[in-house]
């Protein structure tokens, strides 16, 4: 799930993604490659993570859990 958030939380690392911030948890780095995709398919509300190595998902879902 990707989590859109006002503020990073402990142990969160920031990751180069082009013009958007992303922070990926700690506890989850180890899973991820230096070189991944999000792809949108504008027909479903979900993304598609992969690698030139792997494909992690094609339904990641996106949450807003800033506070109002």
């Amino acid at each position: 799930m990707l989590k859109i958030v006002s503020a990073p939380d402990n142990g969160d690392l920031e990751v180069q993604a082009g013009n958007l911030p992303f922070l990926v948890s700690g506890q989850q780095a180890i899973y991820f490659e230096k070189s991944m995709r999000l792809d949108a398919d504008e027909r479903f509300p979900v993304y598609k993570l992969s690698s030139d190595s792997t494909f992690y998902s094609n339904n990641v879902k996106t949450r807003d859990v800033r506070s109002s």
